[in-house]
């Protein structure tokens, strides 16, 4: 009887958590709401670092790159930040590239931050928790990761964080993320299309130095 007796208060005890939730469901998400923020605009590209994708960037990008394919060409060319979000823009899947409303990539030591906006109804509900509900249609969101050469003409864009306003995800759920908001490949990462000429690449926030494929190579 007693065993009963517990199984019974342990339920009850669960009825009251599920109702107590419930009930207090608005002042949750508004206590989420508060902690994630009610407003995150995109970075401004006033910053030496944050650049967004131009007419006049993608061809001074492309300009750049086509030196580095001239037999008398620099060995080494240095992209802005409104180049290097051109460039990048471009060299995107446009499966991917869509995914992404109002780009801003941000410059820092080693890595890329990419600033967008994004449908929010395109996340997962099971890998939001409190999260979920408390989003407007459009949401700012940040992904962080490294760039790297393949191949000439093939570079890939490995994303290690996930950003949704103030809120990071677990690196854990990152790729199931990315996955979910893009056609990425099955470990997160995205192609990268880019001329043939550049051999590696070294970020720093105040720019993205390209280099051209040895010569002779």
């Amino acid at each position: 009887m007693s065993g009963c007796l517990g199984r019974l208060g342990c339920f009850g005890a669960a009825v009251l958590l599920i109702v107590g939730v419930w009930l207090l469901r608005e002042p949750i998400a508004r206590g989420v709401r508060q902690a994630i923020g009610n407003e995150a605009p995109l970075p401004s590209t006033a910053a030496e670092s944050v650049g967004a994708p131009t007419e006049a960037a993608v061809a001074s990008a492309q300009a750049k790159a086509e030196a580095l394919q001239s037999a008398n060409g620099p060995d080494s060319v240095v992209l802005t930040a409104n180049e290097a979000a051109s460039l990048l823009g471009l060299g995107l899947d446009w499966a991917v590239r869509r995914a992404f409303d109002s780009l801003r990539v941000e410059l820092l030591d080693g890595r890329v931050a990419l600033h967008a906006r994004l449908e929010t109804a395109q996340l997962p509900e099971d890998a939001l928790g409190l999260l979920a509900g408390t989003l407007e249609v459009s949401e700012p969101v940040r992904l962080e990761g490294t760039i790297a050469i393949e191949e000439p003409g093939r570079g890939r864009l490995f994303v290690e964080g996930f950003r949704v306003r103030a809120f990071e995800f677990p690196r854990s759920a990152v790729t199931r993320l990315v996955q979910r908001v893009t056609p990425a490949d099955p470990d997160g990462s995205f192609l990268v299309v880019v001329p043939h000429a550049i051999g590696g690449l070294r970020i720093a926030p105040d720019g993205i130095t390209l280099y051209r494929v040895k010569r002779g190579g």
